[in-house]
């Protein structure tokens, strides 16, 4: 009896540590965690000045697109990109000297772009990659000094917050409440059973667990997607990550007959009401839902999914479930909520390698095809 009661309250402090997991996000996220469109800056300066340099919407697309083929040839979390868009975007907004020097020339941006993602990569993936083989990627445009003086640059412009929430980890946690407050429907309906001696279940009210990984697999695709999305640079993580569930919930688990939300809806919006440092502005949130929408039917065109179940970790719920014997599984990281493949050696890329070397080139080649596979 001891033991039981021992687990049951371990469980109810995992629910709770996961929502104050979610209130300090939120925290984050409006209070240092965010940025400003500054393309609008560097367009005005362009009109103002005839400065044919400053960088433009399609630079930051071309660079995320090159982050995520590093990524994907390494095989590292894909959450990394996003990251090292996070910071690059921040830096930029920073107002600080080399920033402004970043925002008018495209050369500099650009380096500012692969720092950022070597910086991602150093803090949090376990192996690192070293400055020689961005010297390498970057075919000798930029010494290792280019990159260790922009690194120092770029952590100064970012006051040093390199933890801030990723629409990853959004949808990690709220996805495990949603599971949660299946679980405690599920007991509470058992016991009502036991009661009037029945035997009669409704499974349709609540996933089932290849459903649940399939929901957090195509919403992390869909954010992927998002990261070198211009319009939606500027919007919370939080938002980002909610739509993308909604958008999941919607495509296989339709609206009931009459309209009204379907129950894995209702699920949804009685977790996010259950916290109530997440506020959702409607008319934002469809525009968000809406842009996610197109990025996920063309994506197939730009980008192959690819799933988070076959990668090293059982799942996105393994750092909040239990297994058998009732001890918690946790990671005691809130940051990452997808796991990637490890490896032990470096990318081999020389300055005769056309293909994988330069981020110049970006534009020029289908980044996602088959080919390295």
């Amino acid at each position: 009896m001891m033991m039981m009661m021992s687990h049951n309250h371990q469980t109810m402090m995992n629910h709770e540590d996961i929502k104050e997991r979610l209130h300090v996000m939120r925290r984050q996220e409006d209070s240092q965690y965010y940025c400003s469109d500054y393309f609008k800056y560097a367009l005005s300066t362009r009109n103002n000045i005839g400065n044919s340099s400053p960088i433009d919407p399609v630079c930051r697309a071309k660079m995320t697109q090159w982050c995520y083929q590093v990524i994907d040839f390494i095989q590292f979390s894909r959450e990394t990109v996003s990251i090292a868009m996070d910071y690059l975007d921040r830096f930029i907004c920073s107002g600080c000297p080399r920033a402004e020097q970043v925002k008018n020339c495209r050369k500099e941006y650009q380096l500012a772009s692969m720092t950022a993602l070597f910086m991602a990569i150093k803090i949090n993936e376990p192996i690192m990659i070293d400055m020689v083989m961005l010297t390498e990627l970057s075919k000798g445009i930029y010494t290792k000094e280019d990159f260790a003086k922009m690194e120092t640059d770029m952590l100064s412009g970012l006051n040093w917050r390199v933890s801030g929430p990723t629409p990853q980890s959004f949808v990690a946690h709220l996805l495990a409440l949603i599971q949660y407050q299946q679980q405690q429907q599920q007991q509470q309906q058992q016991q009502q059973q036991y009661d009037q001696n029945s035997c009669t279940t409704n499974n349709r009210e609540s996933f089932s667990p290849s459903e649940l990984q399939k929901i957090f697999d195509i919403s992390l695709y869909q954010i992927e997607l998002s990261v070198g999305e211009h319009k939606l640079m500027t919007q919370k993580p939080s938002a980002v990550a909610i739509a993308s569930i909604w958008n999941c919930i919607e495509e296989y688990y339709n609206e009931a007959d009459d309209g009204t939300p379907s129950i894995f809806h209702r699920q949804l919006l009685d977790v996010i009401s259950s916290i109530e440092s997440i506020q959702i502005d409607k008319e934002q949130f469809l525009d968000i839902k809406e842009t996610l929408t197109k990025l996920y039917r063309n994506g197939s065109g730009t980008m192959q999914m690819r799933p988070t179940s076959s990668a090293t970790n059982s799942g996105p719920y393994s750092q909040y479930q239990h297994n058998d014997q009732g001890q918690q599984q946790t990671d005691p990281s809130p940051r990452s909520s997808v796991p990637s493949s490890q490896t032990q050696h470096h990318v081999p890329c020389t300055k005769a390698d056309k293909n994988n070397c330069s981020p110049i080139c970006v534009s020029k080649r289908d980044l996602f095809s088959n080919n390295n596979k």
